[in-house]
C-alpha cells in the first residue's frame, strides 16, 4: 500500500512524516505505541523503489530516523523524489538550494520550486512569486511576482497574504493601495505570520501606510512577532523600554529585550549590544563582549555593526599586522554596505596616514565615496583639503567654496565658520563683511564655540 501523497506533502518535521507513514504502510513489527522512530529508515528500505520511498529516505537522513543525519544523502533521495515528480520533495530540495545561498544554485530553487508549483503545491506558488520578487533563478518580474502570490491568497495560503500586502505597500507588479496593503498583512498577522506582525509593529509606530501613530498597537504587535521568534521585534521593544514609548521606562527591561533579541540572531541588537559593550552604557564596559556582538553582527553584513567592528580593531592593542589588515577590511565592507562613516573615516586615515601610508588621493577618494552616501562632514573635510593645498588653483578653491556652501546649507557648523572667514578676509572671494556675519550667526546657533569672539570683532570692524 503506498503513501496517501497528499498526507506526504504536508510532512514539515519528524511526527507529520511518521504519521504519513503509519497511515500509508502497514507496518510489522512495528510499536506505533512508543513511535520508534528508528524502525522508519528499516521498514522503508525494503520497500519498491518510486517516489515515496525516496521521499521517506531522504527524511530518515534529513532528521536521523534509523540512520545518522547526512545532509548530502537527504538532498541526493529528495532529488530522486522530485525528479518522479513528488511535489513536496520538489518544494524541499528547493529550499535546501535556497538555504545554502549559493547563487550557481539559484537556477535550481526556481525550477524545483516551479515544478512544485505546477502540480499546485500551495507554498511553492508562494516562493515561485518571491523568486520572481528577488530575481531568485530567474529575472526579476513584478508582475509574476503579484500574481504568484494572489494565486496562493487564492488557495488560502496565509504566508502569501503577507507577501501580497507587501506588494499593495510598495506598488509590486500593482498599484500601491495602503487600504490593501493594511488588510492583507493584517490578516496574516492575525493567524501568527511574525514578519507581518512586525512590519505592522513599525506602521503603528511611525504612522506609516495610512493608520495613525498608535504606540499601544506598534507595543502589541512587536510582543506578537517576538513571541513568534521573530527577534528583530526585541530590538524595537528594546527602544519602547529605553525611550519609555507606552510603556514606562526600563533600562534593565530594555536591555533584557536587547540580550534576547542578540542571543536570537538579531544583527540590528547585536550591534546596538556590541555598542553598549564598548562604551558603557547600561552595562559594564567590556571589550570582549563588544568584539563577540560586533562579530556576530558584521558577519551578517550589519553595516553599523562592521563599522563598529573596525573600530574596535583600531582601538584595541593586538598584533599590529592583524589590527591592521582586520579594521581596512571592515571598513571597506561597511563602505560595501553603503555606510558612509566608514568611507569618512578611511578618508581620514588617508588624509592623516594614521595605520597606514599617508596618501592625499586615496583620502579625496574615499571622501568622495563618502560624499556619495551622504556624509556632510566629508564634504567638510575635501573642501580643506583642497583650499589649502599649497598652491591652490582656482579650480581648486572653487570646488573647496562649493563643498562648504553644500554642508553649510545643510546646518555643518565648521563649513558655515569657515565660510565666515572666507568672506571676512577675501579668500578667493571678495571681502563680504554682512555675508561673513551671516554665516558666523548660523554657526554660532548651530553650536560653533569660536564664533562668538568673531561676531564681536567682525561687528566693531563693520562700525568704525
Amino acid at each position: 500500500m503506498k503513501f496517501i501523497i497528499h498526507e506526504v506533502a504536508k510532512a514539515q518535521d519528524i511526527k507529520e512524516l511518521y504519521t504519513a507513514i503509519k497511515e500509508g504502510y502497514n507496518f510489522v513489527n512495528i510499536d506505533l505505541v512508543d513511535k520508534n522512530y528508528d524502525d522508519i529508515y528499516e521498514y522503508v528500505i525494503h520497500q519498491q523503489d518510486d517516489a515515496y520511498k525516496f521521499y521517506c529516505l531522504a527524511n530518515c537522513y534529513y532528521y536521523g530516523l534509523g540512520v545518522k543525519k547526512d545532509g548530502d544523502k537527504a538532498r541526493s533521495y529528495f532529488e530522486k523524489a522530485a525528479l518522479l515528480g513528488h511535489a513536496h520533495a520538489q518544494y524541499k530540495l528547493a529550499c535546501i538550494y535556497l538555504d545554502k545561498h549559493v547563487k550557481s544554485n539559484y537556477n535550481k530553487v526556481f525550477f524545483f520550486f516551479h515544478l512544485a508549483a505546477n502540480q499546485v503545491y500551495v507554498p511553492a506558488i508562494r516562493m515561485v512569486g518571491v523568486c520572481y520578487m528577488e530575481g531568485i533563478g530567474t529575472e526579476t518580474d513584478p508582475k509574476a511576482a503579484f500574481d504568484a502570490f494572489k494565486k496562493a491568497v487564492q488557495y488560502g495560503d496565509i504566508d502569501a497574504k503577507f507577501f501580497y500586502g507587501l506588494c499593495y505597500y510598495y506598488g509590486i507588479g500593482t498599484k500601491r493601495n495602503e487600504k490593501e496593503a493594511i488588510k492583507y498583512l493584517t490578516e496574516a498577522a492575525d493567524k501568527n505570520i511574525a514578519d507581518a506582525q512586525f512590519l505592522l509593529a513599525l506602521f503603528y509606530e511611525e504612522a506609516d501606510c495610512g493608520v495613525k501613530q498608535d504606540y499601544q498597537k506598534a507595543y502589541e504587535y512587536n510582543q506578537k512577532a517576538r513571541q513568534n521568534w521573530n527577534f528583530d521585534a526585541c530590538y524595537n521593544l528594546y527602544r519602547f523600554f529605553k525611550e519609555g514609548y507606552y510603556v514606562q521606562k526600563d533600562i534593565e527591561e530594555a536591555m533584557h529585550y536587547l540580550k534576547m533579541g542578540a542571543e536570537g540572531g538579531s544583527a540590528s541588537s547585536q550591534f546596538v549590544l556590541a555598542h553598549c559593550y564598548a562604551y558603557g552604557i547600561d552595562v559594564r564596559k567590556s571589550t570582549q563582549q563588544a568584539f563577540k556582538w560586533a562579530t556576530k553582527s558584521a558577519k551578517q553584513n550589519h553595516p553599523g555593526g562592521q563599522f563598529l567592528l573596525a573600530e574596535l580593531y583600531l582601538e584595541n592593542k593586538i598584533d599590529e599586522v592583524i589590527r591592521i589588515d582586520k579594521a581596512l577590511y571592515w571598513f571597506k565592507k561597511a563602505v560595501k554596505n553603503r555606510n558612509e562613516d566608514a568611507a569618512f573615516r578611511l578618508g581620514i586615515l588617508y588624509e592623516k596616514g594614521k595605520i597606514v601610508d599617508k596618501d592625499k588621493k586615496t583620502a579625496i577618494r574615499w571622501y568622495k565615496k563618502a560624499i556619495e552616501l551622504g556624509s556632510i562632514q566629508a564634504k567638510y573635510r575635501l573642501a580643506s583639503l583642497y583650499i589649502t593645498e599649497k598652491n591652490a588653483s582656482i579650480q581648486a578653491i572653487k570646488k573647496a567654496l562649493q563643498l562648504y556652501e553644500e554642508s553649510a546649507n545643510e546646518g555643518f557648523a565648521s563649513s558655515e565658520f569657515v565660510l565666515g572667514l572666507i568672506f571676512e578676509k577675501g579668500m578667493g572671494v571678495k571681502v563680504d563683511e554682512e555675508k561673513a556675519l551671516y554665516w558666523y550667526q548660523r554657526a554660532k546657533e548651530h553650536g560653533e564655540k569660536n564664533a562668538e569672539a568673531y561676531i564681536k570683532n567682525l561687528k566693531q570692524k563693520m562700525e568704525k
